[in-house]
């Protein structure tokens, strides 16, 4: 009778450490689990064990559905339901993917021109080529006047501390910063659309270099999948090339930095005028002498002819009014 009294008891227990177990973690136990356990009291679940003198461990595959969880105690809030993502929703948000392109424009003394835009190429090239590179630089000079442009594509940070010292540069070349711009341009949709199109081109080229390992067939049908295998990789090749560039767009901007030479208050335009007077008076008198060696030029084959002949004629006329003369 104390042996029933006993196993009543641990059955008893067992229901209700069966019934806890099921209302802290009802994904875990199993109707499987419970029979064992019945027919087994001296056994633990595997969430919550049983004192006896063997204990063991019940581990049953979880069922594709599980039973609801039973109803929680009087005075307890009931569980939340467990939020299920839908099919196909995105996980997280795309980045955009922007290409930065910056200009500025310097005013500078003639003389400072070319040695700003010197130490700017300088400090380019000596942050590296990871950091900085140099596109482009010129340098043209038309009289008083002395203009350069200079071209570098870097990284954001870098960059960003460059475009912040130009103001102080040119306050130190007794300058200033006349203009400054940037533009953007959203490459997300290209690089997406890239590397979606990149993915299906190389399960293409699997697929195909998988045919032609597995199926040899007539030597037709190997030369035609060679041939598209041989386009597919072309493609493939096109895309990387076109994904590389436009990564590196995005990954390091774009500047454009212009030098001019700010025009002097006396020397621009006070003797501007006498200036040109004076270019203009050698440039009238080399203009008549051009036209007068031109008229000797054209007149002296007449010359060369009709003095000759006026010189005789005349010696022939005076003889003749000497002749007349003496028969007279």
């Amino acid at each position: 009778m104390r042996t029933a009294w006993a196993s009543g008891v641990g059955l008893l227990m067992l229901v209700i450490a069966a019934a806890c177990s099921q209302q802290k973690a009802p994904t875990e136990v199993t109707v499987s689990s419970m029979t064992r356990a019945v027919a087994a009291p001296a056994s633990t679940s595997s969430d919550q064990s049983v004192g006896s003198e063997s204990p063991q461990v019940a581990t049953t595959p979880a069922p594709e559905s599980l039973p609801p969880p039973p109803p929680p105690p009087p005075g307890e809030p009931p569980l939340p339901p467990t939020p299920t993502p839908p099919t196909g929703a995105p996980t997280t948000a795309t980045a955009l993917l922007l290409a930065y392109s910056y200009s500025a424009t310097l005013a500078l003394p003639a003389d400072s021109v070319s040695k700003v835009m010197k130490a700017h190429e300088l400090k380019c090239i000596s942050a590296g080529p990871a950091l900085c590179q140099v596109v482009s630089a010129a340098r043209q000079k038309d009289g008083d006047n002395v203009t350069a442009n200079l071209t570098i594509r870097a990284t954001p940070t870098w960059l960003g501390a460059f475009r912040t010292g130009l103001e102080q540069d040119a306050k130190g070349a007794d300058g200033k910063v006349e203009a400054q711009g940037v533009t953007s341009e959203d490459l997300t949709r290209n690089i997406v659309d890239s590397e979606a199109r990149l993915r299906a081109l190389k399960a293409l080229r699997t697929r195909i270099e998988a045919l032609i390992a597995s199926r040899p067939g007539k030597l037709s049908d190997l030369l035609e999948a060679e041939r598209e295998l041989a386009r597919v990789q072309g493609e493939i090749d096109s895309f990387e090339s076109n994904l590389s560039v436009m990564r590196a767009r995005v990954n390091m901007s774009t500047m454009d930095v212009t030098y001019q030479s700010r025009q002097i208050a006396v020397g621009g335009g006070t003797f501007k005028s006498l200036g040109d007077a004076i270019v203009g008076f050698f440039g009238v008198m080399a203009g008549s002498l051009a036209a007068l060696i031109t008229f000797l030029a054209a007149i002296l084959p007449f010359v060369l002819v009709l003095v000759p002949i006026g010189f005789y004629g005349l010696k022939w006329r005076a003889r003749i009014m000497a002749k007349r003369a003496l028969k007279a």
